[in-house]
């Protein structure tokens, strides 16, 4: 075990635990559901219609909108009234990450968006183009009004599965992004690796892969299966922080930095599970020590890899994105890339205050 008890329950620290959100919805409990709204009519292109969508908000109260359900993020909608969030202290994660990036002029997209925190943040971060993507439609009604409220002009694909986000956005005429979020989505997911393959498919040579997600501080390169709901809410398989690090730098990703808070302890080997944000620069070759034999079967993995990821569609010659790491990472021997695990063991956990995880009209970053 690498955390004592003193460090699960450090003073001030937010700690993870299943949410009444996770277990309801999950669960299919309707109380915890939206109305879908009605489906829009092809046009061809796969980007949600917003003047299709009616402000739906617009005759209730400030009380009403106070105790709307559903709501994933606390979101100012008008001056002093908020949804009724979750208000997940991982959400702090990828936010900070990008307050030391500079994504101003940059093609940004945010995968698994929910009601649109971070897609508001790279817009008021004056990002060129954003767009937004969940797999869920029930999120329409709810993106819309933040759109209104925040005077933001982001896309939105939903509806598809991450696998066809590639080709809806191709197919639209789309380039390359140099920023792609992917928070809160790979540990939905029955295929995870390949979840962080499709988002690394998006992202072209010198961007910002950002990634948010559960998972085991470990020595062991594994995966945890959440068996008997070891780990609570919607969760099939938990990364190691030693496996996180070993597949992005397969997927050509150098691990810039890292962030984390805590989670809970895994009732079955005593490891604890955390949240952790690694921010990733897109590289044109493997991260791995070049003396790694896995790099043996490079034709093999090439083609393995050719089912998620176009190499040439990525190549890139425009300036890297502006990222500055935090001074407290650890290198990792071989590759000039962040050893994750040395990184969180030397670090403590993020300190997450309630602003950090809500959406407030006057927030610009």
């Amino acid at each position: 075990m690498l955390f004592d008890t003193e460090l699960e329950t450090d003073k001030g620290q937010m700690i993870l635990q299943p949410s009444q959100w996770a277990q309801t919805f999950f669960r299919g409990d309707a109380a915890s559901k939206v109305a879908e709204p009605a489906e829009q009519q092809s046009t061809g292109s796969p980007f949600v219609d917003w003047s299709a969508i009616p402000n739906d908000l617009a005759g209730l109260s400030d009380e009403e909108i106070g105790s709307l359900p559903g709501w994933y993020y606390s979101v100012e909608l008008r001056p002093g009234v908020f949804t009724k969030g979750e208000d997940f202290p991982s959400a702090a994660l990828p936010r900070a990450a990008l307050s030391r990036a500079e994504p101003k002029g940059w093609r940004c997209l945010d995968i698994g968006a929910m009601e649109g925190l971070i897609t508001t943040v790279l817009c008021r971060r004056g990002a060129g183009r954003v767009i937004a993507y969940d797999r869920p439609t029930y999120t329409r009604s709810k993106l819309a009004a933040v759109r209104r409220a925040y005077e933001t002009t982001f896309d939105f694909v939903d509806g598809i599965k991450l696998a066809d986000l590639r080709p809806a956005v191709r197919e639209s005429g789309e380039m390359p992004f140099d920023v792609v979020v992917f928070s809160g989505v790979m540990y939905h997911m029955l295929d995870p690796l390949g979840g962080l393959a499709h988002a690394r498919s998006l992202v072209r040579d010198g961007g910002l892969l950002i990634l948010e997600t559960s998972a085991i501080i470990d020595h062991e390169a594994i995966f945890a299966a959440n068996r008997e709901n070891r780990f609570g809410g919607h969760a099939y398989l938990l990364p190691s922080l030693p496996l996180l690090e070993y597949f992005a730098r397969l997927f050509r990703l150098k691990i810039l930095d890292c962030e984390y808070v805590l989670g809970s302890k895994d009732p079955i080997t005593g490891h604890m599970v955390c949240r952790v944000c690694l921010v990733m620069r897109a590289m044109r070759e493997p991260m791995l020590d070049p003396g790694d034999p896995l790099l043996g079967y490079g034709g093999l993995i090439d083609a393995d890899l050719a089912e998620f990821i176009d190499w040439e569609w990525l190549r890139s010659d425009a300036e890297p994105v502006y990222y500055l790491p935090h001074l407290a990472t650890q290198r990792a021997e071989g590759p000039q890339s962040l050893d994750v695990l040395m990184t969180v063991v030397a670090n403590k956990p993020r300190p997450v205050k309630p602003r950090d995880v809500t959406l407030c009209l006057t927030d610009y970053a």
